[in-house]
Order: structure tokens, then C-alpha cells, then sequence
């Protein structure tokens, strides 16, 4: 992990890694000059705790970087270079998420240049850095999810949020405070997994599972219905899968729903209300890596697909207008899209040539029975 050799397409490795696993793959020099950096944060910068802890993980991303990418032993020895082709290597971010990452590595970058180790003119450089990155809306080109990315997600809701299988008729406020907490997590583990089981076995878009209500869920249909972009209608298969874990997550949310029609809720805060869009936007915010519900979208696209499912019907299933955004959701280029169409064209012209009235397009292409 330490050789200075690895290449940045495995970059993205570190992205489902634990912040944790990261912070001990530090050297003692950087974890040292890490704490110390957190604590001018906290002391002098007087800065809140969610901020200094975000600020940190940013911080041991960069500081793993250096060590792996550049060899780096010590933070000291890092050049504003460094920082540079780090956030080069984060172009795969959200526009959003890029901007907020080098937000944080600049007051890392200020740090050092208190301490001596770079000057002001370095800074003014880095604050200088434009890319090129994808914004929400052009993400087409995201990769689907790896099973090492699942892997890591599903293994952090086992971790963060414990399961009790125990029953509860219902939420109230005299349940004792760690009863109530259990059942808080269970709920949030059962909501969590099965937003994530509804976006892989459906490949919906944000707005469309934001969008769904307990009507479109009629476990005795085997279709879901959902009005897409354009205010395209269309069904998507209601398996067997998705059903089991509906199931369960319909029971719960019971235990603590209030007098609506929306399939998600809130668990914590305005427990019981409709989970908005945004709200459903970042409930990945807890683990650390890229999963947006694009990604989500495009995993699905890809794995039916490497099932054997027929491309038109994926592009069905995806609500897409057009065949060539599926067969870009597909990485597959639009060369081989057609040139597979001529390899059949000639397949297909035979069931229906024969049966064509003549026609006369031009003056070369007459039918000599006619003559």
C-alpha cells in the first residue's frame, strides 16, 4: 500500500476503504502532524465539531494519497503539486462534492502555511485549480457500482446500524432510551436496505423513487407503475425480491408513520413525516464513498444487461426516449451500435422485402418490368 508506484486508475480503491483503515496506514509522522492539525482547528479556528471532523477525513484521503501515490513519509514534505493531482484524481466527483473537497483541503493548505512549510503564493495557486467535472445532471458517464463498493456499503449498515428483530406494537416516547435507540436503527437498516434493493432490482431515477407511494406498491400487482421524465409512464417488474423486503419494511414503518401516502419516512427528525427528496437525496451520506442514485441506475443497467437482457428492454425499464442513452448507460459506443444494426440489416430486409409495392426513387432506379 505504501509503494509510490500505484497507478491512479486504482485510485478509487481508497474511496470505499474505511476512514479508519486509512488513518492506521498513516505513518506516525503524518497521524502525529494530523492531530495537531485538528486540534488548531478546534482551538484556534474554534470550529464545530461535524466541520473539524470532515475537514479530517479530507485531510487522512489526501495524506493516504501522498503516501501511496507520491511516497510521501510526513505532510511536511507534501508539495502544493500534490494537492493539485489530487483533486485532478477526484474528477469522477460530483461537481458538488468536488468543490466542498478542495473547500477542505485549502484549510489544510492554510495550516501549513502557518506552520512554515509552504508560502502564500502556494496557496493562492491552488485556490487557482479548475477542472472539468461531472454536475448531477451529467452523469451519464458514472461508473456502476463494483461489488467491492456494495460490499463495503452493506457492511457499514451492518455496523452502524444493528438489527433487533425484537417486535414493538409501537414508538412512544415513555420506551426507554435504549429500546427506543434500537429501534430507531433497526428502522433506519430496513429503510436503507430496502431503498438501495428497490433501486437495484428497478433502476429508478431520484425523483421516481422519491415520488412513490403506498398505492404503487399493491403486493398483489407484479408491476410498479412510475411516471418518469417527460411525464412518461411506464411499469417496471414488482419481484420477488423487492416484495420480501417491502414487506418488511412496510411493518415498520407503521410503528411510527403519521396520516400519509409516502413510502419513506423520517426517523429521526419530524419522525413520522414524508421523507422529502432531498432528505432522500443524501441518506448515503453516512458511508464514505460515491454512491449517488445514479450509479444505483446505471449497476442496473449494467447487470441486467450482463444477465442477457435484450437492450430495448432495458430501455424500457429505464424510461429512456432513445436507445443510444441506454447504450450509453451500458458503455457500449455508438460504433458498435451500429454497426451491429448493418450486420442484421439484411436478416431483417429479407422477412418484408418481398412483400414491398414497387416504388420508383429516381431515374436509376426503375423496375425493369415496368420498361
Amino acid at each position: 500500500m505504501t509503494s509510490a508506484g500505484m497507478g491512479s486508475g486504482q485510485s478509487r480503491i481508497f474511496e470505499v476503504m474505511p476512514i479508519e483503515d486509512r488513518y492506521r496506514l498513516l505513518t506516525r509522522d503524518m497521524q502525529r502532524e494530523l492531530m495537531t492539525f485538528m486540534s488548531y482547528l478546534t482551538a484556534l479556528r474554534r470550529l464545530a465539531p461535524e466541520t473539524v471532523k470532515r475537514i479530517s477525513k479530507v485531510s487522512i484521503r489526501f495524506m493516504h494519497w501522498t503516501l501511496a501515490e507520491r511516497g510521501r513519509s510526513t505532510l511536511k514534505d507534501a508539495t502544493v503539486d500534490d494537492m493539485i493531482d489530487y483533486m485532478m484524481d477526484c474528477s469522477h466527483l460530483q461537481k458538488s462534492t468536488w468543490v466542498v473537497q478542495k473547500q477542505n483541503l485549502a484549510a489544510l493548505l492554510d495550516w501549513m502555511v502557518i506552520q512554515g512549510w509552504k508560502n502564500k503564493w502556494e496557496a493562492e495557486k491552488f485556490t487557482l485549480i479548475r477542472v472539468k467535472v461531472p454536475s448531477y445532471r451529467t452523469s451519464r458517464a458514472d461508473d456502476p457500482l463494483t461489488d467491492k463498493e456494495l460490499a463495503y456499503l452493506f457492511d457499514t449498515i451492518e455496523r452502524k446500524y444493528p438489527y433487533n428483530p425484537k417486535p414493538v406494537d409501537r414508538l412512544n416516547r415513555g420506551m426507554k432510551v435504549a429500546a427506543r435507540g434500537g429501534l430507531i436503527h433497526s428502522m433506519q437498516r430496513v429503510q436503507i436496505t430496502t431503498i438501495i434493493t428497490l433501486l437495484l432490482e428497478t433502476g429508478f431515477r431520484l425523483g421516481e423513487v422519491s415520488g412513490l407511494t403506498m398505492a404503487d406498491i399493491d403486493p398483489v400487482n407484479r408491476s410498479i407503475p412510475t411516471i418518469g421524465k417527460g411525464e412518461r409512464y411506464r411499469t417496471v417488474p414488482y419481484t420477488d425480491l423487492l416484495r420480501r423486503q417491502m414487506r418488511v419494511w412496510i411493518a415498520h414503518r407503521e410503528l411510527i408513520s403519521k396520516d400519509h401516502d409516502s413510502v419513506w419516512i423520517c426517523i429521526q427528525r419530524n419522525m413520522g413525516d414524508p421523507l422529502s427528496k432531498l432528505g432522500l437525496e443524501h441518506i448515503f451520506r453516512f458511508v464514505d464513498g460515491d454512491y449517488r442514485f445514479q450509479r444505483f441506475r446505471r449497476t442496473f443497467a449494467v447487470r441486467s444487461h450482463e444477465a442477457g437482457m435484450d437492450l430495448l428492454t432495458i430501455q424500457q425499464m429505464l424510461g429512456h426516449s432513445n436507445v443510444k442513452t441506454t447504450s450509453i448507460y451500458l458503455g457500449i459506443p455508438e460504433e458498435k451500435v451500429l454497426a451491429d444494426s448493418a450486420t442484421f440489416e439484411g436478416e431483417r430486409a429479407k422477412r418484408y422485402s418481398d412483400m414491398m409495392p414497387t416504388t420508383h426513387v429516381g431515374s436509376g432506379d426503375t423496375n425493369e418490368e415496368d420498361e
